[in-house]
């Protein structure tokens, strides 16, 4: 899996200068990139780009399998600031329902859901239902829910945003772990969790700026 964005420009219409404006990026499978930016400068709609939510005024963006291996995986799989979650059902049951949907059964998805979780520090909260865990637990299930189905990419929208440094820099650690395979693009204003990432890629005005870590 690669990510390929070739001098691509995008533009709301209620806007008149671009809010991405050329950008090109490459990331392969297996590599990590920290998305950074002041706040409102376009970050969101880049990742809204690479999923193909949004279309570029010109310029190309590719999301394309590089093996065999990636063509029989070329799912996305997104973590958001505020995770979406079923917030009267449980921990597991949210991570396990990501599985159900993609068609596995029950008596192997609670266990993998499970391993999940664990993973990210919320083993001890598997019956609990999402309303009763705080925010960076949440954020969280979240994660696990993202990680579970194996995606080759992986967008994240400033997913320890809502976790205190230490708690964030460990999530980031499982999630680069355990996706140690698929591409991974994580926007965040924190430059100590940018600098777990092999690369950074910094938007200002219109512009986006990628260096290696």
């Amino acid at each position: 899996m690669s990510i390929v964005l070739d001098n691509v420009t995008f533009r709301y219409s209620t806007r008149t200068a671009p809010v991405i404006d050329g950008a090109s990026l490459v990331l392969q499978r297996g590599e990590s990139c920290a998305l950074m930016g002041p706040s409102g400068e376009g970050k969101s709609t880049l990742l809204y780009l690479i999923a193909g939510l949004l279309i570029p005024e010109s310029g190309v963006v590719r999301v394309e399998p590089t093996d065999p291996q990636d063509e029989a995986n070329t799912s996305t799989a997104w973590v958001f600031q505020s995770p979406t979650l079923l917030t009267r059902r449980t921990a597991l049951d949210n991570v396990s329902l990501a599985l159900l949907a993609s068609g596995a059964h029950r008596a192997t998805a609670e266990p993998i859901a499970e391993e999940a979780l664990r993973a990210v520090g919320l083993h001890a909260f598997l019956h609990y239902p999402v309303r009763r865990l705080s925010g960076g637990q949440a954020q969280r299930v979240a994660l696990a829910r993202a990680m579970v189905c194996n995606p080759a990419l992986v967008l994240a929208d400033e997913p320890t945003a809502n976790l205190d440094f230490e708690t964030g820099r460990a999530v980031i650690e499982v999630l680069l772990d355990v996706m140690s395979c698929a591409a991974v693009l994580v926007a965040t204003h924190d430059l100590r969790i940018a600098k777990m990432m092999d690369k950074v890629a910094y938007l200002e005005g219109g512009k986006l700026e990628v260096h290696s870590t």
